[in-house]
Formats: C-alpha cells, sequence, structure tokens
C-alpha cells in the first residue's frame, strides 16, 4: 500500500528553510570565532617568538661579558658614574659609541686579542647577528656599567631596544609597538 506525503498544515509551509537559514547563521559565527581565535593565535605566536629571541640574544652577550671580565671591570674601575655604551644599527653593520670599542677592529675569530679588542669584538658579532635576525625591527642596544660599590661586584645592564609588527584583528588597525627588554650580568 502508497501513503501519499501529507499536505502542510496551514500556516507552517516554509519552517524547513527557515530553520536551514538559522543554522547556517549559527554555524557562520561559530566559524568566524575560531578564524578570529586563530588568528590571535598567531599574533601571540609571532610576538612569543620575537622575545624568545631578543631574550636569547641578551643572554648570549651577558655570557660574552661573563667572558671577559678583565674589560668589563676595568672599564668600570675609577668611575663614580655609570658608563653608558649604545650599540645603534646601520646599513653596514652596528656602530659602536665608544671610541676605544670602535678603535678596536681585529678579528679576534682569528688571532689573540687585548681585553678591549675582545670586547668590541663581542659587541659587533653580537649586535651584527641580531640585526641579521630582526632585520629593521631591531632598533639597537644600550649596556649601562655600573662602578662597584663597596666591595660589590660590577653591575652591566643590558637593554636591547626592537619594534614588533602586529597584525590587523577585527577593528585593531595593523602597527609598530616599541618593545624592550633589560637582563642584568655581573662579568
Amino acid at each position: 500500500m502508497m501513503t501519499s506525503a501529507r499536505p502542510p498544515r496551514p500556516g507552517q509551509a516554509g519552517y524547513a528553510l527557515l530553520e536551514v537559514a538559522v543554522a547556517l547563521l549559527v554555524l557562520s559565527l561559530g566559524l568566524l570565532g575560531v578564524a578570529k581565535t586563530q588568528a590571535l593565535i598567531l599574533k601571540s605566536t609571532y610576538s612569543s617568538g620575537q622575545r624568545a629571541l631578543v631574550s636569547l640574544a641578551a643572554g648570549s652577550l651577558a655570557a660574552a661579558l661573563e667572558g671577559n671580565p678583565s674589560y668589563w671591570r676595568g672599564v668600570s674601575q675609577g668611575r663614580t658614574t655609570p658608563l653608558t655604551l649604545t650599540v645603534t644599527p646601520g646599513s653596514t653593520g652596528p656602530m659602536l659609541s665608544s671610541s676605544d670599542l670602535t678603535a678596536a677592529t681585529r678579528d679576534c675569530a682569528s688571532s689573540s686579542c687585548t681585553a678591549t679588542e675582545l670586547a668590541a669584538y663581542d659587541l659587533r658579532a653580537w649586535a651584527t647577528n641580531l640585526q641579521s635576525q630582526l632585520g629593521d625591527f631591531f632598533q639597537g642596544a644600550t649596556l649601562v656599567v655600573q662602578p662597584p660599590d663597596a666591595g660589590t661586584s660590577v653591575n652591566v645592564q643590558i637593554t636591547v631596544r626592537w619594534q614588533e609588527s602586529l597584525p590587523a584583528i577585527q577593528g585593531n588597525g595593523a602597527g609598530v609597538v616599541d618593545q624592550t627588554l633589560t637582563h642584568y650580568v655581573q662579568p
């Protein structure tokens, strides 16, 4: 026996189509939420990668300073005020603010060097590496050498400056944010 489909009751026609439209709307809103979450995750991952890179670089420079204590302790002897050294990025490589470090140009990887030449070589190699990894986002670094107080050791404050490029995410315009990381070491 064959049964025929029942005709829709008056006032019920088109409800299935409306239900499908509402389901598609709910699904699309959910997918938009997933897309925003994914964009935020990518942004956080990128920022974390840059911060980790800068943090490792600051630790690397701290290790180089600890490897040359005669220069870093000697440069602060007799001083009553902190000594500030700056490293600025340049098109031909990083530039050092200290005249004694700028004058030291020997390649310490292939020949023996004085403590001053080694300090200049370490700073240049470090800044060149960081500038190549961060590119135009590298803004420079500052080393503040604090003179020793009554028998305490020399403290060096390493501050690295860079810019972070932020992607545009739902109404938040893309932009560049200045960042700094400070690391302390006692060579």
